[in-house]
């Protein structure tokens, strides 16, 4: 009997160790995934800062404006044309 106590307390031991081990790899990868987001969150501030990045951001903003723009122009002539293509028919 107090072989089997003592197998028991083993594995119990053993079970504590794990789990143990386990919580402290989550804590390890919760700290790593911490990091990892803090770094790319400045890797994405350091671009966001050059020049490059804010020219071309300027660039685009102001080909959406134009495509913006270019989409209402076309707008009014493909209500015109469909009104004719159905007088057509």
């Amino acid at each position: 009997m107090t072989r089997s106590l003592a197998i028991a307390k083993k594995k119990a031991s053993k079970n504590a160790q794990k789990t143990h081990l386990a919580e402290s790899k989550d804590e390890d990868n919760a700290a790593l995934e911490e990091a990892l987001r803090e770094a790319k969150e400045e890797n994405e501030k350091r671009v966001r800062d050059t020049n490059q990045f804010m020219t071309m951001k300027k660039l685009m903003q102001g080909q959406a404006h134009q495509i913006r723009d270019l989409r209402k122009r076309l707008e009014a002539y493909e209500s015109h044309d469909e009104a004719d293509y159905k007088s057509e028919d």
